[in-house]
């Protein structure tokens, strides 16, 4: 299946989408920045078996929650396989902040 074809769906909220069947690996890191150094508070291979679209101009997928405090971090993602599915399409990392979680850092 190409990455412009679907198959819809409704998940478990009764929302409608579309599903790519595209699926990706990668690794997500993320280190606390401090004064003097660095410490990694969260590292994991996430293996996404689908992209999903709801109604955006594109494809989203959440892989992960991650609770933090304020403060400076680096993140790093990084493919673990070529997808020839979205070559040609931009890939973006969205960071949101979601209240009433407890952080990790």
């Amino acid at each position: 299946m190409s990455f412009e074809e679907g198959k819809k769906f409704m998940n478990s909220l009764g929302e409608y989408g579309i599903t790519t069947g595209v699926s990706m690996r990668v690794r997500l890191k993320i280190d606390k920045v401090l004064s003097t150094s660095e410490q990694t508070i969260y590292e994991k291979e996430i293996f996404e078996e689908e992209f999903t679209s709801s109604g955006r101009s594109g494809f989203a997928k959440r892989i992960d929650l991650i609770p933090l405090k304020p403060g400076f971090y680096r993140v790093v993602i990084k493919s673990l396989k070529d997808v020839s599915e979205l070559t040609g399409h931009p890939i973006t990392l969205g960071i949101y902040q979601l209240r009433n979680m407890e952080p990790l850092s």
